[in-house]
């Protein structure tokens, strides 16, 4: 695994690398965090840095930052060596953006410690990326019609068969917008489903009636169950409409 190495010292680099070598990792070597970030832009960038906080040009800090601010990268594992107030610094490193600080002189012993712990949480993370992705797919190929919703009855996901049963080219239009006004045609009944939404109860078979955009009314029967992401509570419904043959 290539491991980004950035210090404007030259014993520092050197040593960096001879612990990682000994460990079955590449070090790549920068001299700044300018080089750094040029580097890190690059389609074949390493995914860890172990970077300096004092550099000229641009420092450990703030190459984090720009890295974080991006959002175009994979998830980029940082490691801040500091020569600093460790309690001072370790604070303001996280804040930046940083996994980990570790307080300068180190040992071989500590630096490949949090290496590998950088290197098994990539790992997890790319992990659930293809979970993710796979789920996705799953979602986007599924004949029947299903939605996220959230407690307040507004669409946080759905895929191509519910936006079509509601009469939208893409899901993405939907996203935002609530279900009662894109297409339900029986407000009292749809009210008492977003009832039980609030109340965070699950509902099997419920029939609605639906008008998609061209006018042709549609009783589609919905089953809903809470769920919770991330900390949120959200609400999955499916229904029994499926796209056109």
């Amino acid at each position: 695994m290539d491991v980004l190495v950035v210090d404007d010292s030259l014993f520092s680099r050197a040593s960096v690398s001879k612990w990682l070598s000994g460990h079955e990792y590449n070090p790549v070597m920068c001299m700044d965090g300018e080089e750094a970030w040029e580097k890190l832009q690059r389609p074949t960038a390493p995914r860890l840095v172990v970077c300096d906080w004092v550099m000229p040009r641009l420092n450990g800090l703030e190459l984090c930052r720009a890295v974080r601010t991006a959002r175009a990268f994979p998830y980029v594992y940082f490691i801040l060596l500091t020569a600093r107030s460790y309690r001072v610094d370790f604070g303001a490193a996280v804040h930046a953006g940083m996994d980990d600080c570790l307080a300068k002189p180190c040992t071989e012993f500590d630096l490949i410690a949090r290496v590998n712990v950088g290197r098994r949480l990539l790992a997890q993370q790319d992990e659930t990326d293809r979970l993710l992705h796979r789920s996705h797919l799953l979602l986007e190929q599924t004949p029947f019609a299903i939605a996220c919703i959230d407690e307040r009855g507004k669409v946080v996901e759905s895929n191509p068969a519910w936006a079509t049963m509601l009469g939208f080219s893409s899901p993405e239009l939907l996203k935002g917008r609530d279900l009662a006004s894109v297409g339900f045609t029986a407000p009292v009944d749809f009210t008492a489903l977003l009832d039980q939404v609030a109340l965070a109860e699950s509902f099997h078979g419920v029939a609605v009636t639906l008008e998609t955009r061209d006018g042709q009314p549609i009783t589609p029967r919905l089953w809903g169950r809470p769920i919770t992401i991330d900390g949120r509570r959200l609400y999955h419904i499916s229904t029994d409409y499926t796209l056109p043959q």
